[in-house]
């Protein structure tokens, strides 16, 4: 049996669903906000960005975690292959298995509050764990910088591209929603961190796709990437 994947489908499809779940999100938003429409308080949950443990945040752990599967796979390729990147493969896989379960689980909020009250963070630190990610992100960036240089350039600009969108979103519109974090508008800022974070992983997606499809011989272990 063999699996066959395109390419060009799954980024139409990834793409089209990341869009359209958080409009869709942003949309139930604006018609209880703005229109004074009732929805049911647990179906808006369901689809609210600014939640946790929901649709949204489950389809956003779902994508870190392909991501973690994908980098993985390559990994052992690589291993085998005895590349001297592998270790980087197995990092950046173990890295988006972290953010998968910290994306369901929220494992970086328990460290706002004593973050916070350990600096007497406030305004665009006011989620604190930023203190602390943007160091780890400074140094991850240091350890990756000869790995990305290394790779393919069409790999090497989509891994760049994606790793800016999704920072963008993790940490700087985390940012600026702690600015606005008691204001009206803050639900919007988190629909935007959102759906820059799903971009990301899905620029991530494809660019792991298209190496491997570019780089190795998929169709001997049953899986076959058009």
């Amino acid at each position: 049996m063999k699996l066959s994947i395109s390419v060009k489908k799954v980024t139409y499809w990834l793409f089209g669903i990341i869009l359209a779940l958080n409009a869709f999100g942003l949309f139930l938003r604006i018609l209880t906000r703005f229109l004074d429409i009732e929805i049911n308080s647990g179906f808006l949950r369901l689809f609210d960005t600014a939640e946790e443990a929901n649709v949204t945040a489950w389809f956003s752990s779902e994508l870190l975690f392909i991501v973690g599967i994908l980098a993985l796979l390559i990994s052992r390729v690589k291993a085998y292959l005895s590349d001297r990147y592998k270790v980087h493969w197995t990092a950046l896989a173990i890295i988006f298995f972290f953010l998968s379960l910290d994306e369901m689980a929220g494992i970086h909020e328990m460290a706002i509050e004593p973050m916070r009250n350990a600096f007497g963070a406030s305004g665009v630190f006011y989620f604190a764990w930023i203190i602390i990610a943007i160091p780890i992100v400074l140094l991850l960036g240091i350890f990756f910088l000869r790995f990305v240089l290394s790779l393919p350039r069409k790999t090497q600009i989509q891994f760049i591209v994606a790793g800016i969108i999704f920072l963008s979103g993790a940490v700087g519109f985390e940012m600026i929603g702690g600015l606005f974090h008691e204001s009206s508008s803050y639900r919007v800022f988190i629909t935007a961190e959102e759906t820059l974070e799903n971009l990301g992983t899905g620029i991530f997606i494809v660019s792991l796709l298209s190496y491997a499809k570019e780089n190795f011989e998929t169709s001997t272990i049953g899986l076959e990437i058009l």
